[in-house]
């Protein structure tokens, strides 16, 4: 079964709409950029559950708008938030410090067992 024009030109039109939108993207700042992804998102998502509501219109609106004003506030605290610590350019490394068994008078003398190794099914000397 062939797709029709119609779902051909819609595919389309979406993928030279989201490269539009992403090569918009690239002389604003992090808040513009957080504000207009947030509204695509909201608007988006407000569309899918207004319409399971029935009212899919104002469902995108509103979530256009929510989208829209959380994406700019994130933006903006990316974009004016705490700056990051320094780093220090001199890498110290410390040995690790020895394990040491300390054995008491009293205490009785260490006993080895030797396992005998195994591997893929054989046991080894």
């Amino acid at each position: 079964m062939k797709p029709s024009i119609l779902k051909k030109s819609l595919s389309w039109a979406g993928l030279l709409a989201v490269l539009f939108a992403g090569a918009g993207l690239t002389g604003c700042t992090t808040a513009q950029q957080g504000a207009l992804v947030g509204g695509g998102v909201g608007a988006g998502t407000g569309a899918i559950i207004g319409h399971a509501v029935g009212h899919s219109g104002p469902g995108a609106l509103i979530g256009l708008g929510i989208g829209a004003l959380s994406g700019a506030l994130m933006g903006d605290a990316i974009e004016h938030g705490p700056p990051p610590p320094p780093y220090d350019d001199e890498v110290v490394v410390r040995p690790r410090p020895r394990r040491v068994r300390v054995y008491y008078e009293d205490d009785p003398p260490p006993v080895i067992i030797e396992r005998p190794r195994y591997y893929r099914g054989y046991y080894y000397d």
